[in-house]
């Protein structure tokens, strides 16, 4: 039997693995790989070091629980259900364990493996967002610190927009005006209140 072309398939499948992990290699994000049983079968260099894994660790085996914070495990499963079952998802956001406890945030976009026509796992690009979602919750907390202080404050303050319509107004505003409950803000025109408050 003539196996010429099958075994330049093979050369062919082999080169173009090796140009893969050439490539993972040299890239600054995480580049893995998981099989069907959700076990890592290849992770680049830069992903065994952020997550402080040595290769010899990684060969005997790194199950897809030992990385993912268990909060977010059954949604990580679920999605990769989606994904073998030929599903796009949008880049998902998880909470992952580095192997000394530290627990930072990232972003996973991930799509299928197929072989001779079989699906056979899933490859991820993982890139850590820890700093942009930290900046994100102190953001957050700023925002609820300064809404706090604008409505329990005994000084009416109130918004404007160009056109001299009320954006927002603190209940102290509204108790020195005399305006309802129920008022609709763009329906109060600054011209109610100009004998008492002056903008440039």
């Amino acid at each position: 039997i003539d196996i010429t072309d099958r075994k330049a398939t093979e050369k062919d499948l082999i080169e173009s693995r090796r140009r893969f992990k050439e490539t993972a290699e040299l890239l600054p994000t995480i580049i893995c790989e998981i099989n069907t049983d959700m076990r890592f079968v290849y992770v680049n260099k830069i992903g065994l070091a952020m997550f402080g894994y040595s290769q010899e660790e990684f060969e005997k085996g790194i199950d897809l629980a030992q990385l993912i914070h268990k909060d977010d495990l059954e949604r990580a499963r679920s999605n990769i259900a989606h994904i073998l079952q030929g599903e796009t998802l949008i880049p998902q956001e998880y909470r992952l364990v580095h192997k000394n406890g530290t627990v930072r945030d990232y972003l996973v976009t991930s799509s299928r493996i197929t072989k001779d026509g079989e699906v056979v796992g899933i490859r991820s690009s993982i890139l850590d967002i820890s700093e942009r979602k930290q900046m994100e919750r102190q953001l957050r907390e700023s925002e609820e610190r300064l809404r706090s202080i604008y409505s329990a404050s005994p000084i009416g303050i109130a918004l404007f927009n160009e056109e001299g319509g009320i954006l927002d107004f603190n209940r102290s505003f509204q108790k020195m005006f005399g305006l309802p409950d129920d008022v609709a803000y763009d329906s109060i025109a600054f011209s109610l209140f100009k004998d008492v408050i002056k903008l440039k």
